[in-house]
């Protein structure tokens, strides 16, 4: 089966071959070629690309310039979704959420600014250097989840980390998901980040007690 496979694919290959002039011209033709986008109602992208994907009922396709897409590389896709041209139909881009939406959850959660501080009695401990964030959870808090399996707070698995301008909590530059359960495991998960952003000033839900930026 993976034998007739292979040879599918690249009885394929030398087909599309046939139509460039050489190998380089193909690979260039695959990297500017429209791709597929996948969403939901709510514009959240759920993938990219002509990978199979088991679309249900409440999912949405749409085949898109690569140009248009390219504003989300190295980008966490939380922060922007595919919208509707309000006058023409069938004309989708796109575009970064409301900050507003963001910063409120619900009308009880709103996000807080971490501010820098000695990380004693922190539970949460965020460390941002030029192109990557640190983040680590003190060994308190990780007893508290002491043999617990399926591991949630305040029926969170995430913490969703938010960096926005200076001063600017309306302008957000970036975005970080991490996990809970890779937070009590490792000593510390570290995220490589397509931009600086050390002078960005980062929000989070509180979803701790005590969060610290040193």
């Amino acid at each position: 089966m993976t034998t007739s496979l292979a040879e599918k694919r690249r009885k394929l290959f030398l087909k599309e071959k046939e139509k460039h002039e050489d190998v380089n011209a193909l690979i260039r033709n695959n990297i500017e070629k429209d791709v597929d986008v996948y969403f939901n109602d709510n514009g959240d992208i759920l993938q990219i690309g002509h990978g199979k994907r088991r679309k249900n009922k409440k999912e949405l396709k749409i085949t898109m310039k690569r140009e248009q897409v390219n504003i989300l590389e190295g980008k966490n896709w939380n922060l922007y979704k595919i919208e509707k041209d309000p006058i023409e139909d069938n004309v989708f881009s796109i575009q970064l959420r409301p900050t507003e939406n963001l910063f409120v959850k619900s009308e009880e959660e709103f996000l807080q600014k971490i501010e820098t501080g000695n990380k004693r009695d922190s539970e949460i401990i965020i460390t941002i250097k030029e192109y990557y964030v640190r983040i680590e959870m003190s060994k308190k808090a990780k007893n508290i989840f002491k043999g617990k399996e399926n591991v949630s707070i305040k029926g969170s698995k995430v913490l969703k980390f938010y960096f926005t301008a200076e001063n600017d909590p309306h302008y957000m530059i970036h975005g970080i998901n991490v996990f809970l359960k890779d937070l009590i495991k490792e000593e510390a998960v570290e995220v490589k980040t397509p931009l600086d952003v050390t002078h960005c000033d980062v929000y989070t839900y509180k979803l701790f007690d005590k969060y610290v930026r040193t």
